[in-house]
């Protein structure tokens, strides 16, 4: 063989395995690129890949894979490299359909998240050329339209009078208050006359969005039945429904859009079917307890809280429970710590209605959370709904009473230039407006308190809160009862003072079944109290059933169905509550104030409250007057009408006895005072004074007493000729005569005329 042939062979053998070589080297940086981004090492992986590119220039998987790592990234810069990698995968591999139709999916993903909106559906709808099933890019479509409805549902253009369509009365208060404007609630409500047309709204825009996503949601769960995302997005559509509500006659009601609940029901049989296709899903749950909530269906909505708890980390339930945002300075709160005994004491403190097992203020307060996290969470920053400043104000204020939202800055002296084109969120509570801004070109940052004219929200806000902390309004399921309660305090046992509360409700408010000659009804009642440090003392449910012969009542009348509770407490201040429901209406009556049992001792003279009453009469007229021996009928509301005669029961404890014969002596001595208007001593118009049902002889308003026990139980009945109505304070004052001490007790009443 001659030295130039073996020469030859020499070269031909090294370039097949240079070629060799160069396949396997590719194809090893793709290996290593695969291995270093399971180990989370993106920046050693993406260069992988490149060199397998460079080995191998038709290379698409590892076109593929240094995509996914940019798109990682999660910058726009990185976006944009992705994408140029996708593309050179989609090059790569056009004669594979199965990779080439994975690579565009990427691609509309991509587009997607660059907010190219035009390429991304022009992108998906390629792959569903390729696959009519294809499921993610039906879902992209419905989210698409879902996006446009939140653009423009709550937006508004105004035709005339500018500014003025946002304005309203805390508008206005903020002008006088920050700005020391003196344009006043008067001028607000003429120029909103002279002024103000309806705005241009998107409506119809709205409602074919609201249609085609409802369109592609059901496209997917056609093929998939038990599709979360799209059952997830038909059930929002029912929850987010609003209407419009244009006043330019009044300034206590704002002009814009209101929630609508009237498919409240819908949405909570979806969500049923969808908790029960996916029973853990703790998201499904608070939703449903959301719109049980919204219904005023608290027990229900209770029963799904809880069990979205159950489902949650120890972190999400901290979340959940967080009450920092409801005080003042909340919106500025960025820590979660959960006080045991301060969050205890926090929701005790606003629960509107002890009678039942849970608390309707905390259940709002996880509706707020819930939907401040379902409306605010921006995933691709990682920031959830309860971060945001508009979730926070959710939290603190719950669902704005009307909103509207716009892209310009408007002032009363000129517009902002710089700020033309940002958008403004107006939200409309009864006590407290605000305004919220984005920047123009932010899609993807959350709204802040923004600056809206002259205002700056973000300083008015920390001002307002100081009065407005939090708002929160408890709305029972049927109607509200007006009903009376009233309390006396006397000596109780073992150094306690006994306490009687007395309750009347009309019988109008309640509901009563009729069967043959007889009325029958039945409400739960009950007393709480809770000591200055809000631990519960008196916890006392009661059921009371009613049965009236129909020849008894009136149902339709305001008469009183009067009953009343006795407890024994330790003397001091207490936090007091009485609360009372009908089992057949639903209709609620609840009194938060606060009592005081005073103390009674055993040395110096004094005297119990007085006890105002309808009626009291001796069970046994020959019996010694005792409160055991007494029928007394409370009189709760203190109403009498003018030919009334007025009962009232009172106490005398520790009263001196004489050395001999060994008895007491005591005056007692009373008075009637207008306290309206017109103030005057109304004692001569007493015609006739009975003292425990023993006539005293003329008309006296005081009278003396004797008896053998230092402790007297009295009651006198007031037969008066009063025509004048209004206010009046009854006074009584007893004197012992034998220690020369004198104590005296009042109690309000009013009269009303005759019907």
């Amino acid at each position: 063989m001659s030295i130039p042939r073996f020469i030859s062979i020499f070269i031909l053998l090294s370039l097949f395995y240079s070629v060799s070589l160069h396949a396997q080297t590719a194809q090893e940086y793709y290996n290593q690129g695969i291995e270093l981004k399971k180990q989370n090492q993106i920046d050693e992986a993406i260069k992988a890949f490149q060199k397998a590119t460079v080995k191998d220039r038709n290379f698409a998987e590892a076109y593929y894979e240094m995509a996914l790592l940019y798109q990682s990234r999660n910058t726009p810069a990185s976006r944009k490299r992705a994408e140029d990698a996708i593309l050179l995968a989609m090059k790569s591999s056009r004669n594979d359909d199965e990779q080439y139709q994975k690579y565009l999916e990427t691609l509309a993903r991509l587009s997607e998240e660059r907010y190219m909106g035009s390429q991304s559906r022009s992108t998906w709808r390629r792959v569903l050329k390729k696959d009519p099933k294809n499921i993610e890019a039906y879902d992209a479509f419905a989210r698409y339209h879902e996006e446009e409805i939140d653009r423009y549902k709550y937006r508004v253009e105004p035709t005339i009078g500018d500014y003025l369509l946002f304005y309203d009365k805390n508008f206005v208060k903020y002008g006088q208050k920050y700005k020391g404007s003196n344009f006043t609630i008067a001028d607000l409500a003429l120029k909103k006359l002279q002024e103000i047309m309806p705005p241009i709204r998107w409506i119809d825009f709205v409602g074919v969005d609201e249609n085609m996503s409802r369109a592609y949601n059901d496209t997917i769960l056609a093929i998939d039945p038990v599709n979360r995302d799209a059952l997830y997005r038909n059930g929002m559509l029912l929850l987010d429904k609003v209407n419009f509500v244009f006043d330019c006659f009044s300034v206590d009601v704002a002009t814009g859009y209101r929630q609508d609940y009237s498919s409240l029901d819908e949405f909570i049989d979806l969500f049923t079917e969808l908790v029960e296709k996916y029973p853990d899903d703790k998201n499904g749950y608070l939703l449903l307890g959301l719109g049980y909530h919204r219904l005023q269906e608290y027990e229900k909505a209770y029963e799904h809280f809880e069990i979205a708890k159950s489902l949650m980390s120890d972190e999400e339930r901290a979340v959940f429970e967080y009450v920092g945002y409801l005080k003042a300075g909340g919106v500025d709160a960025t820590g979660l710590s959960n006080d045991e005994k301060n969050k205890s004491e926090f929701w005790n403190k606003r629960d509107p209605l002890y009678l039942t097992p849970y608390n309707e203020r905390e259940l709002e307060h996880y509706s707020r959370v819930a939907e401040a996290n379902m409306r605010f969470s921006v995933p691709r920053k990682n920031i959830e709904g309860w971060q945001t400043e508009q979730g926070k104000t959710l939290i603190k204020y719950g669902v704005p009473e009307s909103r509207m939202q716009h892209n310009k800055s408007f002032s009363l002296d000129e517009i902002q230039a710089e700020a033309l084109f940002n958008s403004y969120d107006f939200w409309y509570y009864d006590d407290i407006s605000l305004v919220f801004e984005k920047p123009w070109g932010q899609t993807e940052n959350p709204y802040r308190f923004g600056i809206w004219g002259s205002f700056n929200f973000n300083e008015i806000l920390r001002e307002e809160e100081k009065e407005f902390p939090e708002i929160y309004k408890y709305k029972p399921k049927g109607m509200f009862i007006d009903f009376a309660y009233d309390y006396a305090t006397f000596r109780g046992d073992d150094e306690k003072t006994r306490v009687e509360v007395y309750y009347g409700v009309p019988l109008n408010k309640l509901c009563f079944s009729k069967e043959e000659e007889y009325y029958y009804g039945s409400y739960k009642t009950g007393v709480f109290m809770h000591d200055p440090d809000w631990n519960r003392v008196v916890y006392d449910i009661q059921d009371k059933d009613m049965e009236f012969n129909v020849t008894e009542i009136d149902t339709s009348s305001d008469d009183l169905a009067v009953d009343m509770f006795e407890y024994q407490l330790d003397p001091g201040w207490y936090h007091f509550a009485m609360e009372m429901t009908d089992w057949y209406s639903d209709n609620v009556g609840t009194y938060r104030d606060s009592l005081t049992a005073g103390k009674y001792g055993y040395d110096s003279l004094q005297i119990s409250d007085i006890q105002l009453a309808l009626n009291i009469q001796m069970r046994d007229s020959t019996g010694a007057v005792s409160r055991a021996n007494l029928e007394i009928t409370p009189n709760p509301p203190r109403f009498y009408r003018a030919s009334q005669p007025i009962y009232i029961y009172y106490e005398i404890y520790n009263l001196l006895l004489n050395d001999i014969p060994g008895i007491t002596g005591y005056t007692v001595e009373y008075s009637i005072q207008y306290i309206g208007e017109d103030k005057y001593s109304v004692v001569d118009y007493i015609r006739r004074l009975i003292v425990n049902e023993k006539q005293e002889l003329g008309v006296t308003t005081i009278f003396t007493r004797h008896g053998i026990d230092r402790d007297e139980c009295s009651f006198l009945r007031l037969d008066h000729n009063l025509t004048k109505p209004g206010p009046y304070q009854l006074t009584l004052k007893v004197t012992d005569n034998i220690a020369q001490k004198t104590v005296e007790k009042s109690v309000l009443l009013r009269l009303f005329e005759e019907m």
